[in-house]
């Protein structure tokens, strides 16, 4: 709280002490701003640390599925055609199982982006310069 004592300030006097209030909010507005913003990427560093880490952390026994699914599969030393079913389809559930995790990865990483997209300036004539030359690419891959 500001207090002025004794006789009225020139208007000049009230006008340099509004500006410099004005500049020290703007100042601290700033500041919780870059906060804020420091805070969200160091949210986001964490979400995508704790995601790559469970993503190892289910890989890695699924791995080691795969693999003695694999070499059972192609031993050639599994009796039954029962038994040999079995291996199959542990085999592709395990490719499955590794499938849904890599979707399940890519599927947070969109909705981080879309959570927190990017930004970045640009000028319209640059993109509607570029328009054409894109759509060629795009529609001639296509073709």
């Amino acid at each position: 709280m500001l207090e002025l004592h004794g006789t009225q300030p020139s208007e000049e006097v009230r006008n340099a002490l509004a500006s410099m209030i004005r500049l020290v909010l703007e100042r601290a507005r700033g500041a919780e701003e870059r906060a804020r913003i420091e805070a969200i990427r160091h949210g986001e560093e964490l979400r995508t640390s704790v995601l790559n880490a469970l993503a190892h952390n289910f890989r890695t026994p699924l791995t080691s599925i795969k693999a003695a699914a694999s070499m059972l599969r192609l031993s050639g030393r599994i009796p039954t055609a029962e038994e040999r079913e079995l291996i199959v389809v542990i085999d592709e559930e395990a490719d499955r199982l590794n499938q849904l995790i890599r979707e399940s990865l890519d599927l947070a990483k969109l909705e981080a982006r879309r959570a927190y997209p990017m930004t970045e300036e640009c000028l319209i004539p640059d993109i509607v310069a570029a328009s054409p030359q894109k759509c060629r690419a795009i529609w001639g891959a296509v073709s």
